[in-house]
């Protein structure tokens, strides 16, 4: 029974691992836009700096 118990704990262990490893694949796509925006957002502020210093 002790023996049971522990496979299936080890089973449990492993499922929850895939579970935060390999998510459902529109967690990576909402990262993906994410990740998309705040690169603009850089880009366009590294583009405004380099403006204002040009004026200088």
């Amino acid at each position: 029974m002790r023996l049971m118990k522990s496979f299936l704990r080890k089973i449990a262990q492993f499922l929850w691992h895939l579970a935060r490893e390999y998510v459902h694949p529109c967690f990576y796509a909402d990262e993906k836009r994410e990740a998309q925006l705040k690169k603009a957002q850089v880009c366009y502020e590294v583009r405004e700096i380099i403006k204002r210093h040009q004026l200088h």
